[in-house]
C-alpha cells in the first residue's frame, strides 16, 4: 500500500470501518478517491485484506461507486432476497462472487456516534420516552401498604384515618404530601409519639412508634432532641425543628441531635420537635476462655447481654495470661423519636 493512501484522522464526527479482502485493492481505493471520498486509517490487515475508513456522510457515495464496479451490467444485480438481506444484517456491502471483492462494515465510531445513532434509531429513541414516561405513570401509584414499627398495633385506625382523607389502592403518591399526612396520623392517635411515611417503588411504607416504648423513646420532652450513645447517624427525619447533625455524622453520649427552634426571616421562633434519629452504636463485651475456638459462644454472650436486634458484629481474639480474650464489637440501631 502506498504511503500517500494514508491521511491523519479527523476525530470530530463519525467515521463508517469497512473491512476488504480482495485482489488489486490500489483499483478500488483510486475509484474511491476519484469518486470524491476521503479516506481515513488506511490500514492492510493480512495479505490481500485492508481496512479504511469514511466519514459516515459519504456512506451513500461509498455504496453507488462500489455498486458501480461490481454491477456495469444491472441486469447482473443481485435481487434483495432472504439471502441478501442477511448479509447485509451483518454488514456485508459486497462479496467476491459479485466483483471480486468481500466488503464488509465492521463498525460506526466518532466522538458524535451517539448523536448519530439516536438520529439513525429514532423508533429507538422514541420506544425510550414512551417506556420512561410509562414507568414514570405507573410508579406514581400505590399498589400496596406496609406498616412498620411498634405502633403497628394500631394500623387498623391508621388505615380507617388514610381512608377517610382518600389515600387508598390506586391513589397516586402526587395527590398526597407525604409529610402532612403522617402530621395527620400523629394528630389522630394519641396512643402514637412517632409517624413517618414515604414512598418505596409503587409501596407506601408507614413506620409508627407507640408513645409508650422505653426503648425508642429519650426524652419525653420535645423541645430537644439528644444522643445517649456514640456512634453515627444513620437516618434523619425532621419535621418540626432543626436538625444540628446530618447522615454520617458521628455522635457522642450527651449531643444535641434536633434543636427545637426554626428560623423565619432571621428570628428564631421555638417551636415542639417532631422528628426520628437512628444512630449506628457499639456495644463491647469481652469473653476469657482456656479454648482458642470460642468466638461463636462469645458472640451469643454478649447480644444476651446487648439484649437488642444486632445489625453486625466483629470479634477480635488475643492470648490472655488465662487463656485468651475474646473482644466482641456489636453494631446497633439506637432509635431517638421526639414528637
Amino acid at each position: 500500500m502506498r504511503k500517500n493512501y494514508f491521511h491523519p484522522k479527523n476525530l470530530d464526527g463519525v467515521y463508517s470501518v469497512y473491512q476488504i479482502e480482495g485482489l488489486n485493492q490500489d483499483r478500488l481505493i483510486k475509484n474511491l478517491k476519484n469518486g470524491g471520498l476521503t479516506l481515513y486509517n488506511v490500514k492492510k490487515i493480512a495479505n490481500h485484506k485492508m481496512s479504511l475508513e469514511i466519514s459516515v456522510k459519504q456512506d451513500k457515495n461509498f455504496f453507488a461507486i462500489v455498486e458501480k464496479m461490481c454491477y456495469t451490467n444491472l441486469e447482473l444485480k443481485p435481487k434483495i432476497d432472504k439471502k441478501r438481506k442477511k448479509l447485509l444484517k451483518k454488514g456485508v456491502i459486497a462479496t467476491k462472487s459479485e466483483c471480486g471483492y468481500n466488503i464488509k462494515l465492521t463498525r460506526v465510531h466518532g466522538k458524535a456516534y451517539p448523536l448519530y445513532y439516536l438520529f439513525t434509531h429514532v423508533g429507538v429513541l422514541i420506544g425510550a420516552i414512551i417506556f420512561c414516561l410509562g414507568a414514570y405513570h405507573v410508579d406514581d401509584y400505590i399498589f400496596s401498604f406496609e406498616f412498620t414499627g411498634s405502633g403497628n398495633v394500631v394500623e387498623n385506625r391508621v388505615v380507617e384515618y388514610l381512608n377517610s382523607v382518600g389515600v387508598e389502592k390506586g391513589k397516586r403518591f402526587s395527590e398526597f404530601d407525604l409529610n402532612v399526612l403522617a402530621d395527620g396520623i400523629l394528630a389522630e392517635n394519641p396512643l402514637l409519639s412517632y409517624a413517618g411515611c414515604l414512598k418505596r417503588g409503587n409501596k407506601m411504607v408507614i413506620e409508627l412508634v407507640l408513645a409508650k416504648n422505653g426503648t425508642d423513646i429519650l426524652d419525653e420532652s420535645i423541645k430537644s432532641l439528644s444522643s445517649d450513645v456514640d456512634g453515627v447517624v444513620k437516618e434523619l427525619k425532621v419535621y418540626r425543628g432543626t436538625p444540628l447533625v446530618g447522615v454520617g455524622d458521628k455522635v457522642s453520649a450527651g449531643d444535641l441531635l434536633v434543636d427545637g427552634v426554626i428560623s423565619h426571616k432571621d428570628v428564631q421562633i421555638e417551636t415542639n420537635v417532631l422528628a426520628k434519629v437512628v444512630v449506628l452504636a457499639e456495644f463491647n463485651y469481652t469473653f476469657i476462655s482456656q479454648f482458642d475456638d470460642r468466638e461463636t459462644h462469645a458472640e451469643l454472650l454478649a447480644i444476651e447481654s446487648l439484649n437488642l436486634p444486632v445489625e453486625y458484629s466483629k470479634i477480635t481474639k488475643q492470648p490472655d495470661k488465662d487463656g485468651y480474650l475474646y473482644t466482641v464489637t456489636l453494631y446497633y440501631n439506637r432509635v431517638f423519636v421526639a414528637g
